[in-house]
């Protein structure tokens, strides 16, 4: 009796701990299922942010669909006060006037096939390219004389349309000076890279751009 009853209780503890391990013991199906749905998330998530390589090529022929892409247009207005002087049979004639423009000076950059470049590196996103220039001729608009003093026998006015014909050699001569301004670089730079990351940001599966940022070559080198 005394024997029944111990191989009772080595009965219940037996399938008491049987009970507990199975209890705590992890399905290994569901394990590997649990993993392996884990491994498509993460690698999901990381093909989203290097998808965007795929569409560099493609963002490429975007921006050189557009020759010169202007990067920043920029007005300045100008007043240059002009003296006029005059002889006749030893007889000096003095007037004044002052001449009034605007100019428009458009900035950007060259984007011919084989003139810039675009790299995926380490850092991010890489525009290889020429520094900004004046990629129009600067318009003058607004031109307006008055005349501050007339003298016997100036013509004022044909001085007024003299400084009129030198306005645009004087616009261009300042675009040429302009666009190595750090100024118009930068407003170049931030136009071009936000071209590109919204580009870049509006493809399929594309969850992450990277910095992009714009490095210079002497123009004529290869990218």
């Amino acid at each position: 009796m005394r024997r029944e009853r111990l191989d009772l209780l080595l009965g219940c503890l037996l399938a008491a701990v049987v009970a507990m391990t199975l209890f705590h013991r992890t399905d290994p199906d569901a394990a590997i299922a649990e993993s392996m749905g884990e491994r498509t998330t993460k690698d999901g998530t990381l093909l989203g942010y290097t998808k965007y390589k795929d569409y560099l090529s493609a963002s490429k022929s975007v921006l050189g669909e557009r020759t010169k892409f202007v990067g920043t247009t920029v007005v300045r207005r100008y007043t240059v006060n002009r003296g006029v002087e005059s002889s006749l049979l030893g007889l000096k004639s003095r007037g004044a006037l002052v001449v009034t423009y605007a100019a428009e000076f458009s900035f950007g950059y060259d984007l011919a096939p084989g003139s810039y470049d675009i790299v995926d590196t380490p850092a991010g996103i890489e525009i290889r390219v020429a520094s900004p220039t004046v990629v129009a001729t600067p318009a003058v608009r607004d031109l307006h004389h008055q005349v501050l003093a007339s003298g016997w026998f100036t013509d004022e006015r044909a001085a007024a349309l003299k400084l009129y014909e030198d306005s645009s050699n004087v616009a261009r001569a300042e675009g040429a000076r302009m666009q190595g301004d750090a100024e118009i670089v930068a407003l170049c730079e931030r136009t071009l890279t936000a071209f590109l990351h919204d580009f870049l940001a509006k493809q399929p599966g594309v969850e992450r751009v990277p910095a992009i940022t714009v490095s210079y070559k002497h123009a004529g080198t290869a990218g």
